[in-house]
């Protein structure tokens, strides 16, 4: 049984902690802006050239957000999004990141050692031309100190994801260990406990029984598919399904893409995480399930799931425009990592892919 299977489990337990969530606060606290405080770095013109990277706006967030009552239009509609102004850059041969959101940095920064530093790492990263990494390589340095967990995990995941390669050179066992601790995501998004556990420990299965039946003399990940479509055959996995490697493979790469649409709704739309939850399982989960499982994941996402964008910020204690810069940042990182896998299971085992549930 698939995860949504086992998730009756949850409704059982939780029927008795079901909750309504209270009317959101009629203003916004102020907090400086993100940009103001963390986004003067000192960085080589190389790095922030030609970027196209949004300038996070500050949207008032919707509400009554919560419960499954709501119904999402479909993925193609344009309900919800932000339009952030593009920034603009310096032309000078050095200068800081300057943009048209409230509180642009407009002074320049004095060189100190750690900023020195911060250029000589950068300019080590400066050859990639791909701009979600370079301005993840910034948001790396951004949060290098961090202590707080929320700000720990950003730094943590950004790290592992940025250096793990995202074509046919992805390492197994590399790419299993960036994925172990992305399970922290089910603490932002569901406001129970017992959801976010259950779901983490069904994450964690995978992960083990992925590294248990790694084929001997397989490196990457498409070599171990090769290898068990090879010696199981497409008919053998379809049988053992939830116990082999390739079937765990699977559900790894359909976890990171909700992951990866959950970081980019909270990034550029004003949805409560209630409702991108729910997006992300209309896109990736629920052609796979039955009408009753999708009606049944989507009454747990309205449950459990935090009802309002003020919310998670408050459980996060971050500024919503740094939340909502560094997850945009996170899942620029993420989707190659989706996209190459969600190929490489195509080619390799179409049937087991296309299998539902």
């Amino acid at each position: 049984m698939n995860w949504w299977c086992r998730s009756c489990n949850i409704a059982e337990t939780g029927a008795a902690e079901v909750v309504v969530v209270s009317e959101l606060e009629s203003a916004r606290n102020p907090q400086p802006s993100f940009l103001e405080n963390h986004l003067s770095v000192h960085v080589p013109q190389c790095l922030i050239k030609d970027s196209t990277s949004p300038c996070p706006s500050d949207t008032s967030p919707r509400s009554n957000q919560s419960g499954f009552t709501e119904h999402d239009s479909s993925l193609g509609s344009t309900s919800g999004q932000k339009t952030p102004p593009k920034p603009q850059i310096s032309s000078c041969s050095t200068s800081t990141v300057a943009t048209t959101c409230p509180g642009s940095i407009s002074s320049t920064p004095k060189s100190t050692s750690t900023e020195m530093q911060c250029d000589d790492e950068l300019a080590a990263v400066s050859d990639k031309e791909d701009p979600a990494l370079q301005a993840c390589n910034i948001s790396i340095l951004q949060l290098s100190h961090a202590q707080d967990e929320p700000r720990v995990f950003l730094h943590t995941a950004m790290s592992k994801w940025s250096k793990l390669p995202h074509g046919e050179d992805m390492g197994g066992h590399e790419f299993l260990d960036a994925m172990e601790p992305m399970s922290t995501v089910y603490q932002w998004v569901f406001s129970k406990a017992f959801a976010s556990n259950y779901m983490t420990k069904l994450l964690q299965g995978y992960i083990d029984t992925t590294r248990a039946k790694w084929p001997t003399g397989a490196k990457t990940l498409r070599q171990a598919v090769q290898i068990e479509r090879d010696t199981l055959t497409l008919h053998g996995i379809d049988r053992a399904y939830w116990d082999t490697c390739t079937g765990c493979i699977l559900w790894i790469q359909r976890t990171l893409a909700l992951f990866s649409m959950l970081f980019r709704d909270v990034s550029t739309t004003t949805h409560s995480p209630a409702e991108g939850a729910r997006i992300a399982v209309d896109a990736i989960i629920a052609p796979l399930l039955s009408w009753v499982l999708t009606t049944l994941a989507k009454y747990i996402i309205g449950v459990c799931a935090v009802g309002s964008r003020e919310k998670l910020w408050a459980c996060l204690d971050m500024p919503a425009d740094e939340v909502e810069h560094q997850c945009g940042v996170l899942a620029g990182v993420l989707q190659p990592h989706v996209d190459y896998l969600e190929q490489m299971l195509k080619e390799e085992v179409p049937s087991i892919v296309e299998r539902g549930i």
